[in-house]
């Protein structure tokens, strides 16, 4: 008998299924999708637990024909396309006729929909992918369509899914995505049963109600169209940390590194870092562009890539000047000259430099790592009983906040509270877990309509100078909701740069500090403190 054996039905479309959705965000996603192709003007989308135990997407639609519900769960079957050629010139979102099908796989499914002209409409219930009930009824033009219990014949992947407020937060993100991308449709976003978004009657309101007052005042509008390609959208630069982009390419929101990098070498971004913040739309001829290239269609690929790249950089550079880019702060968005100095967080070494270009110093006696010399380049210069050592000071402070958070949580209230202004999205995460902030010694309120008060902050750093609004916004972006991880963030941002540390005196004494906690090899994120050059080793060099 032989080795390789045709894998049965079910198991061949649960694995498939298991391509298209990998979560509750997917069944939004794909439901969204099926609803703007039927040329809905509303979108009603409900989530609840996250979207493990309920997504529903209700739309105003073309609705299913009756003689095409059962067809429609099919794998394959789709409306979209009636030949491979036909892929080249789409218009629709959907087109592999995977999405109903996949989702009616792994989950219970009720399906109520009336098409345009029919007198009456058709409910079916499906589970497993399994036809289990089909009645006619007087329904309202559109589709319903209620998905339930995700995974719950595929315990190993509801297992891996998150928890509900991570899932919501993943489902809410896709949502706007779609309200970016299709102005003219109304939407509505529930969670939980409760309305949580609706859009706006114009593109500013939506944007205010998705990004906040600040960014209206900070943004950047784009409008470039050249030789079939339309570039669009709004933008603001952050001053620190990431922003979150939503790319939209012919109405479809897409991950793409190439869209990115045209924005960063745009505006001289550097390296490690991507503070945009806003959404960006490319509208180019469909067959310029193979869709058919990731299970899910998250990404594309263009035939014409480094035409794009260059139409989106013109597009950027177009609405910002690059003298003046408009920079958000807490309070207000102000303007900093230049933008972005070019080349500037280099920290490669020339050869004209030497990491050892130091002075002498009489070294305390108090350690027994005794700081030297700081280099020209930020590290230090020190010994020990086993060799010369090079410190890296950055690392250093990071280990010692990081041991400080860990053994003295106690909070510090601050002379002024700081009002916390955030986008919708950011601010429906902090309102899950404003717990966990207070337990990592964050004295934090919800004050009004994405709003957050903010009164006390951990006492091992509340007289460093850091800016509490971005700390934040960083720990919320990064999904740092672990203590440990949580820790290491808030040290890794209130340690001093490399460079920042200027004496041996002030290292000296971060080094005693930290030999009170105990010995240590790393920072909380695993770089080096410390690079030993044993006598032994030296003398090899020196051939003594």
């Amino acid at each position: 008998m032989g080795r390789i054996a045709e894998l049965p039905p079910d198991v061949v479309s649960k694995i498939a299924a298991g391509e298209v959705i990998e979560r509750p965000a997917s069944v939004v996603k794909e439901l969204i999708e099926n609803s703007i192709d039927a040329s809905a003007t509303e979108i009603r989308v409900y989530i609840d637990d996250g979207g493990k135990e309920l997504i529903r997407v209700k739309d105003n639609g073309e609705g299913i024909l009756s003689e095409d519900v059962e067809l429609a769960f099919r794998r394959h079957a789709t409306s979209k396309i009636s030949n491979l050629d036909d892929i080249k010139s789409l218009k629709s979102l959907g087109f592999r006729g995977e999405a109903l099908p996949s989702i009616a796989e792994i989950s219970k499914v009720e399906l109520i929909t009336r098409a345009r002209g029919e007198e009456k409409g058709t409910r079916a219930l499906l589970e497993g992918g399994k036809l289990v009930r089909r009645e006619k009824g007087f329904f309202p033009e559109g589709t319903s369509i209620s998905v339930r219990s995700l995974f719950y014949n595929f315990p190993l992947r509801r297992r891996l899914l998150k928890s509900a407020s991570a899932e919501w937060s993943r489902a809410l993100k896709v949502a706007i995505a779609y309200i970016l991308a299709f102005p003219s449709i109304k939407f509505f976003i529930y969670k939980d049963g409760k309305l949580f978004l609706a859009s706006g009657k114009s593109v500013e309101e939506t944007l205010r109600e998705i990004f906040g007052e600040g960014f209206l005042r900070g943004k950047r509008d784009i409008f470039f169209e050249k030789g079939g390609y339309i570039v669009s959208g709004s933008i603001s630069i952050l001053p620190e940390g990431a922003g979150e982009l939503f790319i939209v390419i012919n109405g479809r929101p897409v991950r793409d590194k190439l869209i990115k990098k045209a924005i960063i070498d745009a505006l001289s971004i550097p390296p490690g870092r991507f503070p945009v913040r806003g959404f960006i739309t490319l509208r180019l001829p469909p067959s310029l562009l193979d869709q058919n290239v990731h299970p899910a269609k998250l990404e594309i690929r263009f035939l014409e890539p480094q035409r794009v790249y260059s139409i989106v950089k013109s597009a950027i550079m177009g609405a910002f000047s690059m003298e003046e880019t408009l920079i958000e702060s807490p309070e207000r968005y102000v303007s900093i000259t230049p933008a972005v100095e070019k080349g500037k967080g280099s920290a490669s070494l020339s050869l004209r430099e030497s990491l050892f270009d130091y002075e002498i110093f009489k070294a305390p006696k108090r350690s027994k790592i005794k700081v030297l010399a700081r280099s020209s380049r930020g590290y230090f210069i020190a010994e020990s009983p086993d060799g010369i050592v090079v410190v890296d000071p950055h690392a250093v402070a990071e280990r010692l906040i990081f041991e400080k958070l860990k053994s003295m949580r106690s909070v510090v209230q601050l002379v002024m509270s700081i009002p916390i202004q955030l986008d919708l999205y950011t601010a429906s995460i902090l309102r899950e877990k404003i717990g966990f902030f207070r337990e990592i010694g964050f004295d934090i309120e919800e004050f009004g309509k994405n709003v957050y008060i903010l009164r006390g902050v951990p006492s091992p750093i509340s007289e460093l100078g850091i800016d509490w609004h971005e700390v934040i916004r960083s720990l919320l972006k990064e999904g740092s909701f672990e203590l440990s991880k949580a820790w290491a963030d808030l040290a890794c941002r209130a340690a001093p740069k490399l460079g920042a540390v200027e004496s041996i005196e002030e290292l000296q004494s971060l080094l005693d500090e930290l030999a009170e906690f105990g010995e240590f090899e790393l920072c909380p994120h695993g770089r080096a403190l410390t690079y030993l050059i044993s006598y032994e080793e030296i003398e090899r060099w020196m051939k003594r």
